[in-house]
C-alpha cells in the first residue's frame, strides 16, 4: 500500500513532544486569525448597539429597569414557544419515517456502467467493505483492492 504523507493514520505513534508543539503552533495561529477579525466584530457589535446595552445593563450601578423586568421573561416565553413549535413541526414532518432502513442493493451492471469499468472490477468492488479504487490519468478504473487488510487484498485488473 502506498504511503500518503498528507494523512496521519495513527497520531498516537507520533512523539508526544511533536504532537504538543504542533498543537501549540495550531492554537497560536488560530489566536492570530481570531485577533485579525476583532475590528470587524467590534464594528458589528457597535452597529447592533451592544455597547449601549452593556452600559445600560451593567454600568449604571445595577439600577432596576422596569422594561427589562417585563420584557426579559416575555422574551424567554416567546423563545420557548418558538423552539417547542419548531420541534413539533419537525416531529410532524419526519414521523413514521425510519431512516435506518437498509440501502437497496445496486446491480453490478449499474456499478460497472457508472464507473466505466469491466464486470470483474465491479465484482471485486462488491466483495469487500472498504475498497481502494485506482484510476488512470484519464479517470478510467484500473485496479481495486481491499483497503482494510492489505495482506489479504482482493485485486482485479481491467483487461
Amino acid at each position: 500500500m502506498k504511503y500518503d504523507s498528507r494523512v496521519i493514520s495513527r497520531p498516537q505513534a507520533q512523539p508526544l513532544v511533536a504532537r504538543t508543539l504542533w498543537g501549540l503552533v495550531t492554537a497560536a495561529f488560530w489566536a492570530l486569525y481570531l485577533y485579525l477579525w476583532l475590528p470587524l466584530v467590534t464594528l458589528l457589535l457597535w452597529l447592533l448597539g451592544i455597547r449601549v446595552a452593556v452600559l445600560e445593563l451593567y454600568l449604571r450601578e445595577h439600577r432596576l429597569e422596569p422594561f427589562l423586568l417585563l420584557s426579559l421573561p416575555l422574551l424567554a416565553v416567546i423563545a420557548a414557544c418558538v423552539l417547542t413549535g419548531w420541534a413539533e413541526l419537525n416531529r410532524w414532518r419526519f414521523a413514521g419515517r425510519d431512516k435506518r432502513s437498509p440501502t437497496p442493493p445496486v446491480r453490478l451492471e449499474q456499478i460497472a456502467a457508472a464507473l466505466g469499468a469491466s464486470m470483474p472490477l465491479a465484482q471485486a468492488l462488491q466483495q469487500g467493505k472498504v475498497m481502494t479504487l485506482e484510476m488512470t490519468d484519464e479517470a478510467v478504473p484500473r485496479t481495486v483492492r481491499e483497503a482494510v487488510r492489505p495482506s489479504a487484498a482482493v485485486e482485479a485488473t481491467v483487461a
